[in-house]
């Protein structure tokens, strides 16, 4: 998980090749047949920017500029199971 500038830099070159390939993100609906809510493609100002980051020494942006960390659940997400197993080391 990509959660924050170090876990991005360490992971650079992969994103950028993933990237550029467009294997990433996940999105198998071809270009140009029809409008899909919440697609993810990225258009090519953004992979260019992507592909210019990486290539510029990957420069973290202005701290004041940062989103809010995402909020992750802490308890189960689908309610308190009825049993829980654990296993035995072996």
């Amino acid at each position: 998980m990509l959660k924050n500038y170090n876990d991005v830099k360490k992971r650079a070159r992969l994103i950028t090749k993933v990237t550029q390939d467009r294997y990433m993100p996940p999105w198998h609906p071809v270009e140009g047949h029809g409008k899909f809510v919440d697609e993810r493609r990225l258009s090519a100002d953004e992979l260019a920017t992507l592909k210019n980051w990486h290539a510029t020494g990957m420069a973290e942006g202005p701290a004041d500029e940062l989103p809010e960390p995402p909020k992750f659940a802490s308890d189960w997400l689908l309610g308190e199971p009825d049993l829980i197993v654990k296993m035995p080391k072996a």
